[in-house]
């Protein structure tokens, strides 16, 4: 057994070669890592006087053992949540750098890797992800992990998803992101918004290329920050047979963007249609509160419990409205708090 970093699993089942070279040594052989076969194992120092013990080993194997083995490293405590939410399997091959100085005042050890899935599967279980047919390459370093443009299919459609986390994020208030881009089916995007949405589903329908954005704050483990997901489409591909002047057949570009605040539970959903509609959303398990902002502008927060709707709009369809607001008052349905909204024309009968 052979332990490197303390902060890494021990190389087991090692056979190597050690040589003694002038005021160093050298170390050439195989062996087995948190479990995961190693079929190049290098390591060595090359001068003890200025002592730097350099590793170079390369794995290859399934990605779940691999996937395991950096469950047993620093990044285990850095994004434990994350990691333990994944699941992967599939071939993969990867590999391990680490230079770690062991003299006086010297600096941090310097780690680096790549992970290379080809057609691996990952899920995520906290959202009941799963894609298929996973390629590209992951990178990490001592102090995070990067894969950018994995091509993955989700839903048995082409997408592409990135992961970051570390100093590898975008904004530096995160501690990870992920970002999807696939063409998703709206019923299944509602479904992971929550309750506080589900009075939206009998008036769309369709599949539309998305982009998914998760952020999870620095500190989420400590103190549990809020965490932000956005979602963005044209809806090139979804109806909605909502009333004019929600109304939109599938093949209609509308800029749409879904912000979810997470835990769902505590959290709130807030919805824009170009410039037709601003919604915001909030449910606590046991009743919904929906605020609606026809024509523009940002909507105030939601009710407590029941449907609030103003604005101000070219054309409103009074009777189709109506029904849509009586089918949400009944049974459990949303109930209607108030409506005020100003229309330039009003159609009152066909």
């Amino acid at each position: 057994m052979l332990k490197f970093q303390r902060d890494w699993p021990a190389a087991e089942d090692v056979d190597a070669a050690i040589r003694f070279q002038a005021d160093g040594f050298t170390i050439d052989g195989a062996g087995r890592l948190a479990g995961v076969p190693i079929p190049l194992l290098k390591a060595g120092i090359p001068r003890f006087g200025h002592a730097e013990l350099s590793v170079e080993a390369r794995a290859t194997g399934d990605a779940g053992a691999m996937l395991a083995m950096l469950r047993n490293s620093p990044l285990q405590r850095e994004y434990g949540p994350t990691m333990d939410a994944l699941r992967a399997k599939g071939a993969a091959d990867a590999g391990f750098r680490m230079l770690l100085p062991l003299y006086h005042g010297a600096p941090p050890p310097r780690i680096e890797g790549t992970v290379a899935l080809a057609d691996a599967r990952l899920e995520e279980t906290r959202w009941n992800l799963v894609f298929e047919g996973v390629r590209g390459t992951a990178r990490y370093d001592r102090l995070g992990f990067i894969a950018d443009g994995l091509q993955v299919r989700y839903a048995n459609l082409p997408g592409t998803l990135s992961l970051r986390a570390g100093p590898h994020v975008r904004d530096r208030k995160q501690a990870f992101e992920a970002d999807l881009q696939a063409t998703v089916g709206i019923d299944d995007l509602l479904a992971k918004a929550g309750s506080s949405m589900d009075w939206l589903r009998p008036w769309v329908d369709g599949r539309s290329p998305w982009t998914v954005s998760l952020a999870i704050p620095r500190g989420a483990a400590q103190a549990t920050p809020p965490t932000q997901l956005r979602l963005r489409s044209n809806l090139v591909g979804t109806a909605i047979d909502l009333p004019d002047p929600l109304r939109k057949p599938a093949a209609q570009v509308l800029p749409a963007t879904v912000d979810v605040t997470l835990p769902l539970e505590r959290g709130e959903v807030a919805v824009s249609l170009g410039s037709l509609l601003s919604l915001r959303s909030r449910s606590n398990g046991r009743q919904t509160g929906v605020r609606a902002r026809l024509g523009g502008g940002a909507a105030d927060a939601p009710p407590a419990h029941g449907l609030v709707v103003d604005g101000r709009v070219r054309r409103l369809e009074a009777l189709d409205w109506i029904g849509v607001v009586a089918g949400q008052a009944g049974g459990d349905g949303l109930p209607l708090r108030r409506i005020e909204v100003q229309a330039d024309t009003l159609r009152l009968l066909g």
